[in-house]
C-alpha cells in the first residue's frame, strides 16, 4: 500500500509523508506573501491557496532543518512588499515576456525582497489582473535604443552588476532604461555587462 489516501482513493497524502520544498525555498515563498503575523498565516492556510509543498506546521516539519522562529519564517523583520502598482511598474521595466522568464528571474537573485515571487496570490485582491498585465506584455514598452541607453548608463559611473541592481532598486532609473538589459537587447547588439557599464572604455 502506497498510502491510506491511495488505498481509499482520496488521493490525500498524510502530512508526514509529503515532500515539501527545502526550507530556504519554502521560507522565501512565505516571505514573498508579506504576512504580518501568525493570524494572517493561519487564515492563508484555511483559504485553500497554499501550495501542497509548503507545510502548514513548519515549526514541526522543519525542526532541525533550518527552523528558527515565526518571525524568521514569516519575514516580519523584512521590509513590507511594494504596493501593487509600484511593483508592476518595476516588473514592466524588466522586459520579461512569459511566466518561465519570471520564474528564472526570481531564481537569479536579482529580484528585490519587496517584490513577491507569487504576485497572483500576493495581490489577488489588491489589483491583480493577470500575467500579461503583471509583465506588461499587453502594451508595447518603448526602451531607448541600445547606444542611447548605454550612454546614459555610462554617465552613472557604476562599477559592477551589484551597483547596477542597487541603482535599479533605488527608484531613480528612467522607465525607458530596462532593468534587465540582457533580455531587452539580446538580439539588438548586447555585448555583455562590461560593455553595458562602460568598463571597457
Amino acid at each position: 500500500m502506497i498510502s491510506w489516501g491511495d488505498f481509499l482513493g482520496t488521493g490525500v497524502v498524510a502530512t508526514f509523508s509529503r515532500e515539501f520544498k527545502p526550507f530556504n525555498m519554502a521560507r522565501a515563498f512565505v516571505h514573498s506573501m508579506g504576512f504580518k503575523n501568525q493570524a494572517e498565516w493561519r487564515n492563508y492556510i484555511k483559504s485553500g491557496h497554499k501550495p501542497v509543498d509548503i507545510p502548514s506546521a513548519p515549526e514541526h516539519n522543519f525542526k532541525g532543518k533550518g527552523w528558527i522562529n515565526w518571525g524568521d519564517w514569516l519575514g516580519t523583520k523584512i521590509g513590507h512588499r511594494k504596493e501593487f502598482h509600484e511593483a508592476r511598474e518595476f516588473v514592466h521595466s524588466l522586459g520579461l515576456t512569459n511566466w518561465a522568464q519570471w520564474k528564472e528571474y526570481c531564481k537569479s537573485g536579482e529580484k528585490p525582497g519587496d517584490i513577491p515571487i507569487n504576485p497572483r496570490d500576493a495581490y489577488r485582491l489588491k489589483g491583480w489582473k493577470g500575467l500579461k498585465d503583471w509583465l506588461g506584455t499587453e502594451k508595447t514598452r518603448k526602451f531607448r535604443p541600445l547606444d542611447k541607453a548605454k550612454e546614459y548608463v555610462y554617465s552613472l559611473g557604476l562599477k559592477n552588476q551589484t551597483e547596477w541592481f542597487q541603482y535599479c532598486k533605488s527608484g531613480k532609473k528612467p522607465s525607458d532604461i530596462p532593468s534587465g538589459p540582457v533580455r531587452v537587447y539580446k538580439d539588438k547588439g548586447w555585448s555583455g555587462w562590461t560593455d553595458w557599464l562602460g568598463k571597457n572604455k
